[in-house]
């Protein structure tokens, strides 16, 4: 069986091979918050088989969006789902 490797890795490994080109307004500093705030979000979100509540799709949906240059619509989602959570909004450009 093959790990499970997250959509948005296989997504950049594809993307990477195909010569996709970076979406208007390519801000790499926001696209790297944007990511540890999705990082941040499974860390701390309880496991998936006891919480189906959609907020997966959705941290999923906001990292994409990201990925796509609208990076506002998902640092939002993002800083939403971690505060639904009670988990802390480290500041942008702080490491984990």
């Amino acid at each position: 069986m093959l790990p499970s490797i997250r959509p948005a890795a296989v997504s950049l490994l594809l993307c990477s091979l195909a010569g996709c080109a970076k979406p208007e307004g390519f801000a790499p500093q926001q696209l790297a918050y944007c990511t540890q705030l999705h990082q941040l979000y499974f860390r701390y979100h309880t496991v998936i088989t006891y919480a189906h509540d959609g907020q997966r799709a959705q941290a999923e949906l906001a990292l994409h969006a990201c990925e796509q240059g609208d990076y506002a619509t998902g640092i939002k989602l993002l800083t939403a789902l971690l505060t639904r959570e009670r988990v802390t909004v480290p500041p942008p450009g702080s490491g984990m």
